[in-house]
């Protein structure tokens, strides 16, 4: 399969973003614009973070320092109508296709012969012959040579089959590009009583979930938490009880905070109410209620609190939906 890539980058004077080579994440996420002045355009979630961003305003000599900060990339956007997306890829008019790196980059795939018929959140079963083609962690779409037939539940980095049979999908392969490791099948365990799925994690008929580990492709055990999940993401859930629980690439669930107000719009790493207000999930599973929105020349940066342009139907990918 060719990989060659063209990798639209939006790079801040300001910042240099560091992935360490042994990161596991799987939580970027791509979006796009429906509607209004930036109709079109692309957006990207790195689900990774920045230790300090600085953001300089004319006239003033010091910066203003972001800890910890949360990105989300312009990106300028010569491709076609969006017709189809998982969590880190999406396809367009034409069969083109483009992946995001855990990093942010937009990687431009081209027309490929591939075809979903199936949507996962880092892969998905093409066409007819229902292979399992892998995106990693690095944008690198893989064929994994793996057949997935009889598939009951999709998730966003595993897939369950009719038999109660699990089958996880780690963020990398041996390295970039290969896919040797990345698709491991968990026999001698049965997942039968699984009922929904979120991108990272499971839900068992008792409300109980499983997670599962980005880096290693293991389930946890089972993590009994204090109220049943009610609104599953990638990434994330919203409890009964109306509290967010994220899910690290660790599979590490943790109770965050109450959410206050109605979630109106939901993605794989991000949730979006009626005035825009926003939380989206990093790949650590931390909470972040405001971004550094950079432009896609990287020449301006502003902090952003709100979402509150219109984003195209078709990006909203959640796995419990499928």
């Amino acid at each position: 399969m060719q990989k060659n890539t063209l990798k639209v980058f939006t790079c801040s004077l300001f910042m240099l973003v560091s992935v360490s080579a042994n990161a596991a994440f799987q939580s970027q996420t791509i979006l796009r614009i429906a509607s209004g002045p930036s109709a079109g355009l692309i957006q990207t979630l790195p689900s990774v973070t920045v230790d300090e961003y600085n953001l300089y305003t004319p006239g003033f000599k010091d910066p203003f320092k972001v800890k910890n900060a949360a990105l989300l990339y312009d990106k300028r956007n010569p491709l076609p109508t969006l017709m189809m997306v998982g969590a880190n890829y999406a396809f367009f008019l034409g069969g083109v296709m483009a992946t995001v790196s855990e990093d942010g980059s937009l990687n431009y795939k081209g027309k490929v012969n591939l075809q979903p018929e199936a949507i996962g959140g880092n892969y998905f079963l093409n066409k007819g012959t229902k292979e399992v083609i892998a995106i990693d962690s690095a944008g690198f779409y893989n064929s994994t040579g793996v057949i997935a037939n009889n598939v009951r539940i999709l998730g966003g980095n595993f897939y369950i089959d009719q038999a109660g049979t699990l089958t996880t999908i780690k963020h990398m392969g041996s390295a970039p590009g290969n896919p040797l490791g990345m698709i491991t099948v968990k026999e001698g365990w049965s997942f039968n009583d699984v009922i929904r799925a979120g991108g990272n994690y499971m839900v068992k008929v008792d409300g109980s979930i499983v997670a599962i580990n980005s880096e290693n492709g293991f389930f946890s055990d089972v993590q009994k938490i204090e109220t049943r999940p009610k609104q599953l993401g990638g990434n994330y859930f919203i409890g009964e009880d109306n509290v967010l629980y994220t899910v690290s690439d660790l599979g590490e669930v943790k109770k965050q905070m109450p959410i206050i107000g109605k979630m109106k719009t939901f993605g794989y790493s991000y949730m979006i109410d009626g005035d825009g207000d926003f939380i989206f999930v990093d790949g650590k599973g931390v909470p972040h209620t405001e971004m550094v929105r950079v432009s896609s020349t990287g020449i301006k940066s502003e902090v952003v609190r709100q979402m509150k342009d219109k984003l195209d139907v078709h990006q909203n990918f959640i796995p419990a939906n499928q």
